[in-house]
């Protein structure tokens, strides 16, 4: 019996030394996180770091959790807030909204996109887990709302400037009217080229001479009083050559700054092993 246990005794602390060792490489060394950055989008404060040179995978989840928890009323706040494409309208408060948020939200989505890369590669509880999903859904419909916002905020600002030419075409219409008319009839009193290359030459006695690009002026009733009649086209034509293009009200495009470009999500820096 003796030496039955003098036998079994080197087996066990063999066992018990595999186990002791196993034990310890299981538990993962954490690391301190990256200093966090604040980021105030209206009333949301949101948290976010730069993951190049510290992996998520080796920081403690909580930290990881409450990050991801701060960037999500961020996101849905700025999707619901810039919601829309070029057919919609858009005020000029929306439009300040998407070209602020591509600068100011960029770098805090590119981190929420760093994390989700790089916990695929690594083990994670129930509790990130719920959290990346929801986060996961939101930094897509955030980071295709960015893209887009390349080509929609030209579009949308290119709109806005037409609509301001407009407004102000109509005011100066009518001062230019008051002025130059007084009773008198084929007189142009005002001449407009819009943006698509239209021109109109307005004349006191409520008929215009239209000229869009590549075709031939042509005489139009403005009211329906003067759509009746058939008027001899020629006097109003000379009118119109006689006068100084210099005096056209034309359109002139906006010279708007490039869209800046939206921030990717940068490489995290590989997990410990």
């Amino acid at each position: 019996m003796l030496l039955f246990f003098s036998f079994m005794r080197p087996t066990l602390l063999v066992q018990v030394f595999i186990l002791a060792t196993l034990g310890t490489g299981c538990v993962k060394k954490r690391v301190p996180p990256p200093a966090p950055v604040k980021l105030n989008y209206g009333p949301n404060e949101t948290t976010y770091r730069d993951w190049s040179k510290v992996s998520p995978c080796d920081v403690y989840e909580t930290t990881l959790i409450a990050d991801l928890t701060s960037l999500d009323p961020t996101l849905e706040a700025f999707l619901n807030e810039t919601a829309g494409g070029p057919d919609t309208e858009w005020d000029d408060t929306k439009v300040r909204t998407l070209e602020d948020a591509t600068s100011t939200l960029g770098p805090a989505i590119a981190s929420g996109e760093a994390i989700v890369k790089a916990t695929r590669q690594c083990l994670s509880d129930g509790g990130l887990k719920n959290a990346l999903k929801k986060s996961r859904e939101l930094l897509v419909q955030a980071r295709k709302r960015f893209d887009e916002a390349q080509t929609l905020l030209p579009t949308l600002k290119t709109r806005a400037h037409v609509s301001a030419w407009k407004a102000n075409r109509a005011t100066l219409f009518a001062k230019q009217r008051k002025a130059k008319c007084r009773g008198r009839t084929q007189v142009v009193f005002y001449a407009s080229q819009d943006d698509a290359g239209v021109t109109e030459w307005y004349f006191c006695d409520e008929f215009k001479v239209v000229q869009a690009l590549n075709k031939l002026p042509e005489l139009v009733g403005v009211t329906e009083a003067a759509k009746k009649k058939k008027p001899n086209p020629k006097p109003y034509l000379d009118a119109v050559t006689r006068y100084k293009a210099a005096d056209i009200d034309r359109y002139a495009p906006a010279s708007s700054p490039a869209t800046p470009d939206v921030p990717r999500p940068a490489a995290a820096a590989p997990a410990k092993k």
